[in-house]
């Protein structure tokens, strides 16, 4: 479920970002007037406007956004989850092989940890 509302934002994103950018390159003068009458204090005057390459960069950033989370619902799919942070069966040498010592609870880790000792070697 998380993946599939990742994938619905960023593919959102890419696609506010796509409109954006191809509306830029559309019309610039309709982009850049209200920048233009800031700097000016003139509004509806005619002025020369063009673009330049940033808003064809942003275009195929956000069309790559877009295909990204289209990819992240179909590959997404097929991820395994992580075990890293599983629960350890009990005590492991640190080739991962079983330990020939008993098992460790809790209390007696943190009892080795107050006496200076480290349970996990």
């Amino acid at each position: 479920v998380a993946r599939i509302m990742a994938a619905a934002l960023l593919g959102l994103a890419g696609a506010g970002v796509a409109v954006a950018c191809a509306a830029v390159l559309a019309d610039p003068y309709a982009a850049a007037s209200s920048s233009i009458g800031e700097a000016t204090g003139q509004v509806g005057q005619d002025a020369v406007v063009s673009a330049t390459a940033f808003p064809v960069l942003g275009l195929a950033s956000g069309l790559l956004m877009a295909a990204a989370a289209v990819w992240l619902v179909v590959a997404g799919r097929h991820w395994r989850t992580s075990r890293k942070y599983s629960a350890a069966a009990g005590p492991r040498k640190a080739d991962g092989s079983p330990s020939d010592r008993g098992a460790v609870d809790e209390i007696d880790s943190w009892d080795q940890l107050s006496r200076g000792n480290d349970p996990t070697d």
